[in-house]
Order: C-alpha cells, then structure tokens, then sequence
C-alpha cells in the first residue's frame, strides 16, 4: 500500500513538473509574439511618419520652383500701356487754324491752342483758364482783345457747359453767337437783327422771342449767355 502511495505521487509531482514547463514555454511563446507585434507597430508608425514628412518638403519645393516659374514668366511678359482716349473738340475765334481736332482726353485749352498753330497776335488769352481740360463735343471760343475790352466775355461758364466763357448777346458778333450750342448762321442773324430793330436784350429770356429759340435750347444756353 505504501508503495503504490508513492508511485502515485511521484507520477504526480512528474506531471505537475511537466505541466509547468508548457505553461512556461507557451508564456514564453506569447511574449516573444507580442515583443514582435509591438515592433512591428512601432516601425511602421515611423515609416508612415517618415513617408508624410518627404511628402511635405516635396510640397514645399514643389510650390516654391512654382512660384519661381510663375514669376520668371510675369517678369517676361511685355508691359502693355493703355494707350490714352480720343476726344473731339472744335476750337474757333483766335486761333491760326480754327477747326475741329482730336486730341488726347485730359489735355488742357492750352494744348488745344498750340494744336490749332497757336493764337493770333489780336487773341485776348488772358480772358480764358488756359489749365482747364477740353472736353469731349466741346467747343470753345477765342475772343480778341476788343471782345474783352468790349465785355464781350465776362468769365468762364459753369464746368458742365463745356464752354470756356459767357457771352454778352447784346454785343456779340455772329461768329461769337454761333459759337453757342444749337446757334447757327441763321439763328445768330436772327438774334443780331433783332437786337438792331428792338434795341439791346433786356433780360436773357428774351431770346425765346426770336424764331428757331425755343424753350429747349434757351435751357441749353441761358448759363452761356449775359446781357
């Protein structure tokens, strides 16, 4: 009896024995398995980490030789000027060369004068603003010095007008009438033979008296004008 006591237990303490060494050698197992596994990771976060860091230097150059293209072009292109508008303008009165011309838009009366072969020795530049700036359809008159000396041209009308001065119907010539707007040959001899048989204008609003003025083109020219 005693002796089957101890085979059974040293048949026990055999399979106990063995029984560790597997536990072990299977722990064993596993943690090499995982030491792998936690490598494995730790290289491919570095890897991907490596990969999006050249991906963003590459950018960088990337858009920088782009932008050093873009430029080398831009310095390459032509300048283009925008070459400056044409405008019409009649100038008439003392000038050498009266008439109708194109000019620059912003040039000045002055410009226009030397345009037309510059003014005569009887002009009276003195009544005009020589630094305004023609405009577009204007046109403008040079009086003489008897024009000036007469009243003739008293000042310069309004900026609107497109007229450099106002003139006196009661004395103006048929040249300096039809230098208004809307007053031709015909309708300035009309004015002039009307102030010869009535006497001088009274007021400005006796114009609509005369055929051919109506109230449309008083309007026109009721700034341009004095009595």
């Amino acid at each position: 009896m005693k002796l089957l006591d101890l085979r059974e237990t040293f048949s026990r303490i055999i399979f106990w024995f063995q029984n560790i060494r597997y536990v072990t050698k299977k722990h064993h197992m596993i943690a090499v398995f995982m030491l792998v596994f936690i490598i494995l990771i730790i290289f491919t976060a570095v890897f991907v980490s490596q990969q999006k860091r050249l991906e963003r230097k590459e950018n960088i150059l990337k858009s920088f030789y782009e932008a050093g293209s873009e430029g080398d072009e831009k310095d390459n292109l032509p300048l283009i000027h925008d070459e400056p508008a044409l405008i019409i303008v009649h100038i008439c009165g003392e000038v050498k060369n009266p008439g109708v011309y194109e000019i620059q838009e912003g040039s000045r009366v002055i410009d226009l004068i030397e345009k037309a072969g510059g003014a005569t020795g009887a002009a009276c530049t003195d009544s005009l603003n020589l630094a305004r700036k023609a405009m577009d359809g204007q046109k403008i008159y040079i009086p003489s010095k008897e024009d000036a000396e007469a009243g003739i041209f008293e000042g310069p009308a309004g900026e609107d007008s497109g007229y450099s001065l106002i003139i006196n119907i009661n004395t103006a010539s048929q040249a300096q009438l039809e230098s208004l707007p809307g007053i031709g040959p015909v309708t300035a001899e009309k004015i002039i033979q009307y102030r010869s048989a009535n006497g001088p204008f009274a007021r400005k609003e006796d114009l609509l008296d005369i055929s051919g003025i109506g109230p449309k083109k008083f309007e026109a020219i009721k700034d341009l004008i004095d009595i």
